[in-house]
């Protein structure tokens, strides 16, 4: 598989094929959903990925949003995902070394990746394979169905089974609970078609809401064999301005673990915190989070200005989530020399209590019972930074009306300020992608997009301050990634 590394030492683009939703990966894609959203020219939901289809509409109502750079590639992008047909995309990928930080961007996970997938959507069906032959130094499995879904759409609800990205929580860089740092988890998932606000004499007043809800499993190489991991996300906008959205994500169940109706309602009402919920020592039922997040969107005249905020629960008092993590951060979007640019501010501490009280290490995205943590596959379904960072990035991206786009950010972390991890964490196969010490270290990463005509190529680099340090073995302290795709239909 080294041919595929000297053949293209690359990074893939996020390209839609043939879905009814855009999936994440595509910065452009989120900076225009964002832009009109925070214009008032829709009521899309953007804390919620994937976003469906249907709530980014064929036409608007003002002139000024019809004319914008952001709503005319949002709907080529829609026109292309909605065509009739089949609709398909081959790509190749790679990079000096695997990649370890991993934002809302979408970039090759391994060292090289030839992919392939084709898919279709219909007035009630839709399915998407995708198919990926891989080199990972840290996996053992060359062939993957990463992205493959098949979904169907009926009463206002998409009910899918596949291996999709999400991402949720405003972050541009991480997510305190669900991201698609780590591969995507096999699951079974319903989501709203359309997130219309309710015509409901109460519900109305919640504005646009969307929830989505999907049950997973987790591989056999772990503590827990074949955890299942649950995960549900309710979201609304009560006011033009401002979105918020309530998040629960669950490991349940698994190899020598109670899987029944009891245990299953011991979790939904939060009833699975040790002896203070009546459990004995190590038979909680369940190792959960919980949280809340918001996004206030401003318009100044021709740019807009976001404020957003994440906060997550790693464990539960008197019902609810305590020890909580944080994510807050503040974009700009602007248009200058007719070009439009987005320019962010994230901060990212995921000390459980880091800003909310006493710092407790060793804590977020671990559990005593489910000893390989909230990670698939050995990264972190949530954060990039994994547990016990505190970091701040500060980015901007730069879209040209050629198709062209380049983006830079700057990331300065500390890690794993524990200074260790736990031994059930390095046990399971592949080796979990995170430093074993306390690290500091700066990133500063670099990527440029560009079309020529069906064709797209990305070149991008990471640069880190010093060599990095993981549990896989040491990073030299610059990667190089590029990569092309072409798309197609008929």
């Amino acid at each position: 598989m080294r041919y595929l590394v000297v053949l293209s030492c690359l990074l893939a683009s996020s390209i839609t094929t043939a879905s009814p939703w855009a999936a994440p990966g595509d910065e452009r894609l989120r900076h225009a959903l964002q832009q009109l959203v925070d214009q008032g020219c829709m009521d899309a939901l953007t804390g919620t990925w994937p976003v469906a289809w249907r709530d980014a509409p064929e036409e608007l109502l003002s002139a000024s949003c019809k004319a914008s750079s952001a709503y005319r590639y949002l709907l080529h992008e829609r026109r292309y995902a909605q065509s009739s047909g089949f609709a398909g995309e081959v790509g190749i990928s790679g990079a000096t070394a695997e990649p370890v930080f991993r934002g809302f961007a979408d970039q090759t996970r391994e060292r090289g990746q030839l992919n392939v997938r084709v898919g279709s959507v219909g007035p009630t069906l839709a399915w998407n394979l995708q198919a990926q032959l891989v080199d990972a130094e840290r996996d053992d499995h060359a062939t993957r169905l990463d992205g493959s879904f098949v979904a169907a759409k009926a009463y206002g609800w998409i009910w899918g089974a596949g291996a999709i990205d999400r991402w949720w929580g405003p972050g541009w860089y991480s997510s305190t609970i669900l991201s698609s740092n780590a591969r995507p988890v096999p699951s079974v998932w319903l989501t709203r078609e359309q997130s219309a606000a309710s015509t409901l004499p109460i519900a109305r007043y919640l504005g646009p809401w969307n929830l989505t809800m999907f049950a997973g499993q987790l591989e056999s190489d772990r503590v827990i064999a074949h955890a299942r991991l649950l995960g549900a996300r309710f979201s609304f906008r009560p006011w033009s301005r401002l979105e918020l959205g309530l998040t629960h994500l669950v490991q349940w169940g698994g190899e020598g673990r109670p899987e029944g109706l009891d245990s299953l309602w011991s979790v939904i009402i939060g009833r699975d915190n040790g002896e203070t919920s009546g459990f004995a020592d190590g038979e909680d039922p369940s190792n959960q989070l919980g949280g809340a997040d918001f996004r206030l969107g401003l318009p100044l005249r021709a740019s807009t200005l976001g404020f957003y905020g994440q906060m997550t629960g790693d464990d539960e008092a008197s019902g609810l989530p305590s020890k909580y993590v944080g994510l807050a951060g503040i974009d700009w979007a602007t248009s200058f020399a007719g070009y439009s640019q987005r320019w962010i501010v994230e901060g990212t501490n995921t000390v459980a209590g880091g800003w909310f009280g006493e710092d407790r290490l060793l804590t977020t995205y671990e559990h005593s019972t489910y000893g390989t943590g909230l990670r698939y596959q050995g990264r972190n379904v949530a954060s990039t930074w994994d547990r016990d960072a505190d970091v701040l990035t500060v980015g901007a991206m730069q879209f040209f009306n050629n198709g062209h786009e380049v983006s830079l950010n700057y990331s300065n972390a500390e890690l794993n300020q524990a200074g260790t991890l736990r031994p059930a964490s390095l046990s399971p196969s592949p080796l979990v992608l995170a430093p074993p010490e306390k690290t500091r270290i700066s990133v500063l990463s670099a990527r440029w997009r560009f079309p020529v005509k069906r064709h797209r190529f990305t070149l991008s680099a990471q640069h880190f301050s010093n060599p990095l340090v993981t549990v896989a073995g040491e990073l030299e302290s610059s990667n190089i990634m590029v990569g092309w795709d072409y798309r197609f239909d008929y």
